[in-house]
C-alpha cells in the first residue's frame, strides 16, 4: 500500500508566502485573544453584580410598594439614575482596563513583532484592535440597558404584582433616558480614545522595530493572562 505525497508547486508556494491576513480575520483574532483572558471575564462578572445589587437592595427596602404605587414616575427616575450611573462608571473601568491590556500586552510580551512578521500591516492591526474594543463597548452598553430594563420589570412585578406603574412613563422620561444613554456613549468614547493615544506611541515604536523570533512562552502567557 502506497501513499501519495502532494507537494505544492512553486507558484502555490509563492502565493502562500505572499498571502496576508485579512482585516476581519485580524479582528476575529483580537476577539479570540480577549476571550482567552480570564481577567476580562472576572470584570464582566463584577459588572453584572454591580448592576443587579441595587435592585436587590431596592426590593428589600421598606415602603417600596407604596412608592411605586403613589409616585411611579419618581420611582423610575431613581431607578434610571442609579442604574445608568453604575453602568457608566463600571463600563468605563472595564474599557479602561481592556484597552490597556489589548494594546499594552502586545508590546510588553513581544507578540506584536510576531504579528508584523506574518504580514499584518500597522494600520490594519491598529484599526482591528480599535474596532474590537468599540464593538465590545457597544455590546456592554446594550447588555447593560437590557438588563436594567429587565430588572426593573421584575422589581415592579415582584413588588406590586402588576406592571401598571409603567403607564406613568411619559415622553419626557424617555427623552431624559436617551440623553443619559448618550452621555454613557460619550464617556465610553472618551475613555477609549484617551487611553488609546497614551498607548499608541508604544505600539508605533514596537511596529518600527525589526521582527524578532517567536517565543511560545510569551504567547502562552498572553493567552492565559
Amino acid at each position: 500500500m502506497s501513499t501519495a505525497v502532494i507537494t505544492p508547486t512553486p507558484a502555490e508556494r509563492i502565493q502562500l508566502h505572499s498571502a496576508k491576513p485579512r482585516f476581519f480575520g485580524t479582528v476575529r483574532g483580537e476577539f479570540f485573544k480577549i476571550g482567552r483572558q480570564w481577567t476580562n471575564w472576572i470584570m464582566l462578572v463584577l459588572l453584572l453584580g454591580a448592576i443587579v445589587l441595587p435592585f436587590i437592595i431596592e426590593m428589600t427596602a421598606p415602603n417600596v410598594k407604596t412608592n411605586i404605587q403613589t409616585n411611579p414616575l419618581h420611582f423610575f427616575y431613581n431607578v434610571l439614575s442609579i442604574g445608568l450611573s453604575i453602568l457608566r462608571v463600571f463600563t468605563g473601568i472595564f474599557l479602561l482596563i481592556l484597552t490597556a491590556r489589548v494594546v499594552g500586552l502586545e508590546y510588553q510580551l513581544g507578540t506584536i513583532r510576531v504579528l508584523l512578521s506574518r504580514g499584518v500591516g500597522r494600520l490594519q492591526l491598529l484599526f482591528a484592535k480599535l474596532l474590537a474594543v468599540v464593538v465590545i463597548a457597544l455590546l456592554l452598553l446594550v447588555f447593560g440597558l437590557l438588563l436594567n430594563y429587565l430588572l426593573a420589570v421584575i422589581l415592579v412585578y415582584g413588588v406590586t404584582g402588576n406592571l401598571n406603574a409603567f403607564s406613568a412613563l411619559n415622553s419626557a422620561f424617555w427623552s431624559d433616558a436617551r440623553t443619559y444613554v448618550l452621555t454613557i456613549l460619550i464617556n465610553m468614547g472618551v475613555t477609549i480614545l484617551i487611553l488609546w493615544t497614551q498607548k499608541l506611541n508604544n505600539l508605533r515604536r514596537a511596529c518600527s522595530e525589526a521582527p524578532a523570533r517567536f517565543h511560545l512562552k510569551a504567547v502562552d502567557r498572553y493567552f492565559n493572562a
